[in-house]
């Protein structure tokens, strides 16, 4: 009777470590995950930071750079695939002198794995107008980013969202001027 006692004793003693291991190790795997996607985050910030400042100083080459090769993308609300297309999207402006382009990623987010995610933020975009006067577009964006095998990260696909002109422009001093003689 003591012989089955013990092994009983022993027994749950055995299972009750065993679970508490176990428990130990999926805290462990989740911490792992947690860190390798906050290190992603980290580093997805980090790299759209970059790609900004590429796309500040308008070195299409460098922006280029941050790019795959299959990218999509929506010039004119129609999707577009491949470096060339992102090329021709950007070059230009790029060689526009009055032009400008300025964005901050605000967030990020990667899936646990670590080799996914996206980033978010506000742009700003001034150019010239045909008038000659300056036109000022502001909106958000996401860039969906893909892990590479080398450990860098390349933009998968971008997408921006203009806000209303009304919110970005100010009217125009006449319509201010032809408010005031209505009063």
């Amino acid at each position: 009777m003591k012989k089955i006692v013990v092994t009983l004793l022993v027994g749950t003693i055995l299972s009750a470590g065993a679970t508490a291991a176990q428990k130990r190790g999926s805290r462990r795997a989740a911490g792992r995950a947690a860190s390798g996607a906050d290190q992603a985050r980290a580093a997805m910030i980090q790299t759209d930071r970059d790609f900004a400042k590429a796309g500040a100083a308008k070195d299409i080459n460098a922006f280029m750079s941050f790019v795959a090769d299959d990218v999509h993308l929506f010039p004119d609300g129609t999707m577009a695939t491949g470096k060339p297309a992102m090329r021709a999207m950007w070059e230009g402006g790029f060689k526009e002198p009055t032009s400008s382009i300025h964005w901050a990623p605000i967030a990020a987010e990667a899936c646990s794995s670590g080799d996914l995610g996206y980033t978010t933020g506000s742009y700003e975009m001034r150019s010239q107008g045909s008038d000659g006067k300056p036109v000022v577009r502001r909106g958000s964006y996401v860039t969906i980013w893909r892990k590479q095998p080398d450990g860098t990260w390349k933009v998968a696909l971008d997408i921006g969202s203009a806000a209303p002109q009304s919110a970005t422009t100010p009217p125009a001093p006449e319509q201010k001027s032809e408010e005031k003689k209505n009063e």
